[in-house]
């Protein structure tokens, strides 16, 4: 089994083992973890405490559901399918597309404390946005919070949360931190007779500081620098392509390997790496078994299981094409034996498009069509969530008995989602359409299926973050790619943002 690619100082162990450790990712954190146990079996250890270590963005959650458990709040955190709600019933004419745009940046804006009527927001080209984020934002006076005002809320209650911290926090590698999270971890420094420590660059900080332990330089061997080689490359593809093959001679030469391939914009590109380096380590298996770990992936609502779906969905309400209905007609996870000829023959009588409603005297089609007959014309999202199953399970979606490993984790991943939003419903009716778009911005998350641990692991830039390798290509370092350019919000003045 491949060890961990994150590495605990010996000198440390004892810090790392009575503190509240905390990550800027979730991938840091689970590597953290796996190091810890792995020093412990090698210290002849036969039990231990597993380690308290999770991602930032855990940590506000977690000690708001305690707030929240221990009576001290009553505020509710907004789910994100009803932000983008709110901001879809009230954009401004033409800007409905632009939801999740002006949701990032209200997020953003939240988080930074930015005066929405200050001056700077209300230039000719923002002030429907401020105006935009008023209708759609909670009232002030309400309960409702999102996750962005969590460290704020948090900091009011600072006295109130010693007790319910377990062990004095230790931030690993963050390096940045917006104001009311500095102010947290400042006031909460102050209360700790142990303080809140930082392992920055390979530096350990026993007391926190507002710069993170950035200022200091990090401890690098020479021998690293020497033993650093630089080549170039006409095209991405080139350089891709011999990154794979570079990992390929490693693995060989040395089996034991950390290797880590490092790729910016990974989420852009996540295809094409996918591929190449699929074809290169694991011809035979492909990209349906590859013997590395990618981070990143594709979104939730473009893999094929509810791809396919989502076809027959709106084949429900809508007349559709041959070529629109291809890839259900041929799909793994649905069983429609009543249309199945569709595939060969198109019916002459239904010219170009065709309705659902065609196959009204198809014995096998009488369940399905029963149940989209008797759909409402307007309905709670947990009450369309449920049609919407119950027209999936006619046609057996999603076959799980030819589900293969990844398509079974993203059924079981867009079926999660779908349970938490039936959860978190609230009376507002909704059209079969609206339904249906609510239910793919919230599938519209990245998924990363679980692989088997790898020696090879290919990461985004932020993610390699408090990694160790033994070997490691970085890939695209141009002018173009370091250091990485700013991505402002056409929402947010660029004098603010800057």
């Amino acid at each position: 089994m491949p060890e961990s690619f994150a590495h605990i100082p010996p000198h440390l162990l004892e810090n790392f083992e009575r503190s509240l450790v905390l990550t800027p990712n979730e991938r840091l954190a689970r590597e953290l973890s796996s190091a810890f146990d792995t020093v412990m079996i090698e210290n002849n250890r036969r039990a231990w405490t597993a380690l308290k270590c999770q991602s930032l963005r855990r940590f506000w959650l977690d000690l708001h559901t305690m707030l929240k458990e221990a009576g001290l709040t009553h505020t509710h955190l907004l789910p994100a399918h009803i932000i983008n709600m709110r901001f879809q019933r009230t954009a401004p004419d033409g800007l409905r597309n632009q939801c999740r745009s002006a949701v990032e940046a209200w997020m953003l804006i939240r988080r930074y404390g930015i005066d929405l009527d200050s001056s700077q927001m209300q230039s000719s080209r923002n002030a429907y946005f401020s105006d935009w984020c008023h209708r759609a934002e909670p009232e002030p006076s309400s309960a409702e919070i999102v996750e962005a005002d969590l460290p704020g809320l948090l900091c009011e209650h600072i006295d109130e949360l010693l007790p319910l911290i377990d062990a004095p926090p230790l931030l690993i590698d963050i390096e940045h931190l917006a104001p009311e999270e500095t102010r947290f971890f400042e006031a909460l420094d102050g209360r700790l007779a142990s303080g809140v420590a930082l392992y920055t660059n390979q530096t350990w900080h026993s007391k926190f500081d507002a710069d993170l332990g950035l200022t200091t330089k990090p401890m690098i061997g020479r021998a690293g620098a020497r033993e650093t080689v630089y080549r170039s490359y006409e095209t991405p593809e080139q350089e891709l392509m011999a990154a794979s093959q570079w990992c390929r001679h490693v693995l060989q030469t040395a089996p034991g390997a950390h290797i880590g391939v490092v790729v910016p914009n990974l989420d852009a590109q996540y295809d094409r790496v996918l591929r190449q380096f699929s074809a290169a380590l694991s011809p035979d298996s492909g990209s349906s078994a590859p013997i590395f770990d990618i981070s990143g992936g594709n979104s939730l609502v473009s893999q094929p299981v509810w791809r396919h779906a989502r076809i027959l969905l709106d084949w429900m309400r809508q007349p559709a094409d041959q070529t629109s209905l291809a890839p259900m007609l041929n799909s793994p996870f649905l069983s429609l034996p009543w249309c199945r000829d569709l595939r060969s023959s198109w019916p002459k009588q239904a010219r170009r498009h065709l309705r659902v409603t065609a196959f009204a005297q198809e014995a096998d089609a009488q369940a399905l069509l029963s149940l989209a007959a008797a759909l409402p014309s307007r309905a709670r999202l947990d009450r369309w969530i449920k049609h919407l199953l119950d027209l999936l399970s006619s046609a057996k979606w999603p076959m799980t008995n030819t589900l293969g490993s990844f398509q079974y984790q993203a059924s079981e991943q867009i079926q999660e989602i779908l349970a938490t939003l039936a959860l978190q419903t609230d009376d507002t009716l909704l059209t079969y359409e609206e339904a249906l778009n609510i239910i793919d911005w919230s599938l519209d998350q990245t998924f990363a299926p679980q692989r088997l641990a790898s020696n090879i692991q290919i990461l985004g830039l932020l993610e390699s973050t408090g990694l160790t390798f033994t070997h490691l290509w970085v890939c695209g370092m141009s002018a173009e790619q370091f250091p990485g350019r700013a991505k402002l919000s056409s929402f947010i003045s660029r004098g603010i943002a800057v």
